[in-house]
């Protein structure tokens, strides 16, 4: 045999077996990495033990009770704490009727939406168009016996032509689906940064005190339905013997109608531990029961951001499955405005976050305290002016700090959200040991 061949010969018998030894590695290791190696519940459970740390220690030397002011001056006269439905007297129906049908007739499907918000209709343009209202916002179907009582819950400030388009759109669709329903428009004092999820609050507690209702929807006042098929009706019972909240406000014209989630990352709460966090917002729809187990919304986010995902966890941990299943029939119109200056991101919405589920059963409904300035049944909408109180000023401070290190805009992540507060804990300690000393 020619010697050039023989070396050929035997390149190629070392080029097998080394194919082979490599073909018997990667099985090995793949063997041991599915069957032998323990999974870590995050890809760095360092960082994640190390961000738990500070967090739990962030908060044993910040009191989650001074995010708000001292409110020891309100007095009984003249503040309402916690959640005390009253039960009106029952109706009596002389006349029975037969129920009204799931879908009316009278639905027209997809609507045009597309207004100008600079001129909305007056008052008395839509008062006009809606002659079947009683005082309070309220209308019940004349023809038939509703199957759903229903109290609108809109927390508002400073947005009277948002306001108005909201009225004059979502009267008649409500009529047009044959339900009983009253508007409550929760109406919060100048004075202190904007808390959507306090005011939220604030209308289950008073709508409740008026009367009672199948359930509850909490509406943002800038959110316009672009299809009477989308049914404003009660959460019903799901093949697990309950029934689930609603999230109406799935697609929004302004978020492309997609479904919105984000990364919880490292931050995500105990003991939720999951890595996406479905939004909330917008239009949701509670039983009684489903929100008073809930402990409703959070009262602690001051400014813009987080009580929706809070909402969203303590539902989580209720055992609730939010219904999204109606988002081929449910889309929304999102009537634009400028930003609030008045109302900032909050710099505590991610440290609040990371602590919900630890806070549920004691921040929400049980804690509420408030103060009834106004409380007026128009013909449209019943309004509640309240004084919710305002921030702390160690709030005020600690967002003007992090406005100078974030800027105003920045979507700064939970983690350094933690570690620029972790940093900063010997300020929060002296003002605290400042406070105790002067009798705050």
């Amino acid at each position: 045999m020619k010697p050039r061949l023989r070396i050929r010969l035997a390149v190629h018998r070392v080029l097998i077996v080394l194919l082979f030894m490599l073909g018997l590695l990667t099985f090995q290791v793949t063997y041991y990495v599915v069957f032998f190696k323990p999974k870590e519940d995050t890809p760095y459970p360092a960082l994640q033990r190390l961000v738990t740390n500070v967090d739990a220690f962030l908060w044993s030397r910040f009191d989650i009770s001074t995010l708000t002011e001292d409110l020891s001056d309100w007095t009984d006269s003249d503040a309402v704490s916690g959640f005390e439905p009253v039960s009106p007297l029952p109706e009596v129906d002389i006349s029975p009727k037969d129920f009204c049908p799931l879908l009316p007739p009278e639905l027209q499907g997809e609507l045009f939406v597309q207004f100008d918000p600079e001129f909305p209709p007056a008052y008395d343009v839509i008062a006009k168009a809606n002659k079947h209202l009683s005082f309070g916002g309220r209308y019940k179907p004349p023809q038939c016996s509703p199957r759903y009582k229903l109290a609108i819950i809109v927390p508002y400030r400073d947005r009277e032509k948002q306001l108005f388009w909201f009225l004059s759109h979502i009267h008649p669709i409500l009529q047009r689906q044959m339900l009983e329903y009253a508007i409550y428009v929760v109406n919060q004092a100048p004075g202190a940064l904007f808390n959507r999820g306090k005011l939220m609050n604030v209308g289950f507690a008073e709508a409740s005190k008026r009367d009672r209702y199948d359930c509850y929807v909490f509406h943002d006042v800038d959110l316009l339905a672009e299809n009477d098929m989308c049914l404003y009706h009660c959460p019903e019972f799901a093949e697990e013997a309950r029934s689930n909240p609603k999230h109406l406000s799935v697609s929004v014209d302004k978020f492309k109608y997609e479904a919105l989630h984000y990364e919880l990352g490292l931050c995500s709460p105990v003991p939720y531990q999951a890595s996406e966090m479905q939004v909330f917002g917008g239009v949701a729809i509670f039983t009684e029961d489903q929100f008073i187990s809930v402990n409703g919304f959070s009262n602690s986010y001051w400014g813009w951001g987080a009580e929706d995902d809070d909402l969203f966890l303590r539902t989580w941990r209720k055992g609730y499955k939010i219904d999204r299943s109606h988002m081929n029939e449910c889309s929304f119109h999102m009537l634009p405005h400028d930003q609030e200056t008045k109302n900032p991101k909050s710099p505590m919405r991610y440290v609040l976050l990371k602590q919900s589920l630890l806070r549920q059963n004691t921040d929400g409904l049980n804690s509420l305290k408030y103060r009834l300035l106004n409380k007026t049944e128009g013909l449209l909408y019943t309004n509640i002016t309240v004084d919710i109180a305002k921030p702390s000023d160690k709030v005020f401070e600690l967002m003007d700090l992090m406005k100078e290190e974030f800027g105003t805009e920045s979507q700064f992540s939970c983690f350094e959200a933690l570690v620029w507060m972790y940093n900063r804990l010997p300020t929060l300690e002296a003002t605290k040991s400042k406070d105790k000393a002067s009798g705050l």
